[in-house]
């Protein structure tokens, strides 16, 4: 059976903070649709996964630090 080779990534401390700049920014547009009375539901989709990908990015920095993951 083959197993595909996985290259490792290198993330770091910027990236979690690029990451929650964007969850914020993702926040930030949902509150405007409900302000204007647009519906929310891909957009809270979205930062669903977007907070799923910002809590594996912070489990992998924390385990590149030699810390266990919260």
């Amino acid at each position: 059976m083959f197993t595909p080779k996985v290259a490792p990534i290198a993330v770091s401390a910027d990236h979690v903070k690029q990451a929650e700049t964007r969850c914020a920014r993702q926040r930030d547009f949902i509150r405007e649709l409900r302000a204007s009375g647009q519906p929310t539901a891909t957009a809270e989709a979205i930062l669903d996964n977007m907070q799923s990908c910002l809590a594996r990015v912070r489990e992998a920095v924390a385990c590149q630090g030699g810390q266990k993951p919260a």
